[in-house]
């Protein structure tokens, strides 16, 4: 068997040294909050959604802080959403009928007429060891009763940039 020639593992070499100096990827190159799905309470509190199962890894583990509020449609799969806390505000009860309107419309039970939605704060959300992506647990949780519907998710102004 003869050995590759030198060309070709120089080649190798090089394209496995270029593959290393790749910019990081772009959600963590613009920053910890890009990238989601991003809207405004009736309040003007934040909302951020995420996209996938990574984004919701990241958004529930990374982003959320512990007095943030957390969301997700109880028994289906779905978006991870948070209501971002504001320092001496306390969100109002319908800047969180908002948030859980938006978790039940962004999951597979967007077309119930009622949907359950786990609320929680940030610091009540943990991963599980070996768990998949956008798989967390949750502890002291409270049940929202929300409605999807696609008007809420056009009325809270989508900020996405």
């Amino acid at each position: 068997m003869k050995a590759p020639p030198e060309s070709a593992l120089a080649s190798k070499a090089a394209s496995k040294a270029k593959k290393a100096r790749r910019a990081p990827a772009k959600s963590l190159a613009e920053g910890p909050e890009s990238g989601f799905r991003r809207f405004s309470t009736p309040n003007g509190f934040s909302v951020l959604i995420g996209r996938n199962n990574r984004q919701n890894d990241l958004l529930s583990l990374k982003v959320a802080k512990g007095d943030d509020l957390w969301f997700h449609a109880r028994g289906v799969p779905g978006a991870h959403v948070v209501l971002k806390a504001q320092s001496g505000r306390d969100p109002e009860h319908e800047d969180v009928l908002c948030a859980a309107n938006l978790a039940a419309w962004f999951s597979k039970a967007k077309n119930d007429s009622k949907v359950n939605v786990t609320q929680t704060t940030g610091a009540h959300v943990s991963k599980p060891k070996g768990a998949p992506p956008g798989l967390v647990s949750v502890s002291k949780e409270t049940v929202v009763v929300a409605k999807p519907h696609r008007s809420m998710a056009v009325q809270s102004q989508d900020l996405r940039k």
